[in-house]
C-alpha cells in the first residue's frame, strides 16, 4: 500500500491531509470526489495509514527549542514498517475499517447502522483515532445517509469518516456541510506516462497512448497498459480517424454499427480517438463529447436517426464522434431524455 510519497498527482490534495496531520487539525470527516480510477482510494489509504502510524506518531512529539515540530508537511507519510503499518498494508488494522455492503449498487441503513453508527462509540483498539472509510458513498441511500448524519453531527473526538465518491452530490446537504470536500482532479498525461514507464516497463509511445485513453486515471491507464483488448481498441480508433473525412452518411452509419458491437467499451473508442484526431487536427479543432450529457451532444448541431441527414460544420470526425456518443447513451439507458421531435441544437 503506498504512502504519500509514492501517490502519483493530488500535490495539493496530498500537501493539505499532510498540513492537517502536523498541526494537529485533522477534520472529523471528509469526502474525497474523483472519477473512477483517479486514487480516491489509494489516497484515503495512505491517509489512514498515517493516521495511525505508531512511528510517524513518535516523531510528531519531537520539537526544537522554541517548541516547534521538527518536521516539515512534506515529510509527514507513514513509515510502512511499524506495527501499525503492517496492519494497514494488509488491511487488518483493527482501529482502520472498512465499510463493506452486499448488494454490488447499494449501501444500505442496516450497514451503516452495523458497521459505522454501532461501532464508533468503541475507542480505538491501539492508535489514538479511529477511520472509517466509506468507498462509492454515493451508494447509500437516505436512511443510510440520514443514520450517518446523526453521527456527524456527534463524532467522538477520535473519529475521522472518509467518504468516497464520484458525485459529491449524491449526499445531502447536511452531510456535505459536515465534511472537508477534496476535489481529486485528473493526474496530468505526462505523469501517468512516467509512472507506466516506471513501473509496467512499457516504452514511451505506448504510455502516451495509454496515458491518452485514461483521461488522468492511473487506474485506467494501469489496465490499459496490460490489457490484451487495447490494442484493438487503438486500431479501431485510428480507421475511425484516417477514414472519417472521406465517409458519407452511409459509411459513419457502418462505422457506428460497427463500434456498437463494442458498446461495453464505447468510452475507451470515443477516448482513443479524441487522441488520435487531436494529433491529427490540433487542439481545439475537433469537438470530442466524452463526458457530455445528452443535451451537450445536441448542442453540437446535428442529428442521427435512419434516413435522417448529418449536419455538422466540425468535419466527418466530430460527426462520428457525436454518433458513436449517442449509441453509448442509448446503451447507457440515457436515451429516454432525447426528444421524439429530434430538434437541432445550435
Amino acid at each position: 500500500m503506498p504512502g504519500f510519497s509514492q501517490i502519483v498527482g493530488h500535490e495539493d490534495t496530498i500537501r493539505h491531509l499532510q498540513t492537517a496531520i502536523l498541526q494537529e487539525k485533522v477534520n472529523h470527516a471528509y469526502i474525497f470526489q474523483g472519477a473512477p480510477g483517479t486514487g480516491k482510494r489509494t489516497l484515503a489509504d495512505a491517509f489512514a495509514a498515517a493516521l495511525e502510524c505508531d512511528s510517524l506518531f513518535d516523531t510528531l512529539t519531537l520539537k526544537d527549542a522554541a517548541d516547534r515540530v521538527l518536521l516539515k508537511p512534506e515529510e509527514v507519510d507513514a513509515c510502512g514498517v511499524c506495527r501499525s503499518c503492517h496492519q494497514a498494508q494488509r488491511h487488518n488494522n483493527p482501529d482502520i475499517v472498512y465499510v463493506v455492503h452486499e448488494k454490488e449498487k447499494l449501501i444500505s441503513v442496516d450497514e451503516i447502522r452495523e458497521q459505522v453508527v454501532g461501532d464508533i462509540s468503541i475507542r480505538p483498539y491501539n492508535g489514538r483515532r479511529k477511520v472509517y472509510i466509506i468507498t462509492d458513498a454515493q451508494l447509500m441511500n437516505a436512511q443510510a445517509q440520514n443514520a450517518l448524519l446523526k453521527t456527524l453531527e456527534e463524532p467522538p473526538e477520535y473519529a475521522v469518516i472518509l467518504l468516497l465518491t464520484t458525485n459529491a452530490y449524491t449526499l445531502l446537504d447536511t452531510i456535505r456541510s459536515r465534511c472537508v470536500l477534496l476535489d481529486l482532479k485528473p493526474v496530468r498525461d505526462d505523469q501517468v506516462m512516467h509512472y507506466l514507464m516506471e513501473h509496467v516497463q512499457i516504452p514511451d509511445y505506448q504510455a502516451k497512448l495509454c496515458a491518452a485513453f485514461a483521461q488522468g486515471s492511473i487506474g485506467r491507464a494501469m489496465a490499459l497498459a496490460t490489457s490484451e483488448d487495447f490494442q484493438d481498441l487503438r486500431e479501431m480508433a485510428l480507421r475511425a480517424v484516417k477514414t472519417a473525412g472521406a465517409m458519407d452518411v452511409a459509411a459513419i452509419r457502418e462505422q457506428v454499427e460497427t463500434m456498437t458491437g463494442q458498446k461495453e467499451h464505447i468510452q475507451d473508442l470515443l477516448v482513443g480517438i479524441n487522441a488520435q484526431s487531436a494529433d491529427q487536427a490540433g487542439d481545439g479543432e475537433l469537438a470530442v463529447f466524452v463526458d457530455a450529457d445528452v443535451e451537450d451532444v445536441l448542442r453540437v448541431g446535428f442529428i442521427f436517426k435512419p434516413g435522417a441527414a448529418v449536419r455538422n460544420d466540425r468535419g466527418s470526425v466530430g460527426v462520428l464522434v457525436g454518433l458513436v456518443h449517442l449509441v453509448a447513451v442509448v446503451h447507457t439507458g440515457a436515451s429516454d431524455d432525447l426528444r421524439d421531435d429530434d430538434a437541432l441544437c445550435t
